[in-house]
């Protein structure tokens, strides 16, 4: 019988991803929504940043 091998995705923490040129552009939103200490593969980080941007922005105006 042959053996299945069950390959893990390579996870990475915060301040690998912000190195990273593909999250350049939101390298301000990945350290608001992500642990520092969390180690997160590109998949579950493109699935929170998914989520971040699409909720709707709300203007806050001082009265």
């Amino acid at each position: 019988m042959a053996e299945t091998e069950t390959k893990t995705a390579p996870a990475f923490k915060l301040a690998q991803l912000e190195e990273s040129d593909k999250y350049e552009a939101v390298k301000d939103l990945l350290r608001v929504i992500l642990a520092p200490d969390k180690t997160y593969t590109t998949k579950e980080v493109d699935a929170l940043l998914k989520t971040a941007l699409a909720r709707p922005v709300q203007e806050e105006i001082n009265r």
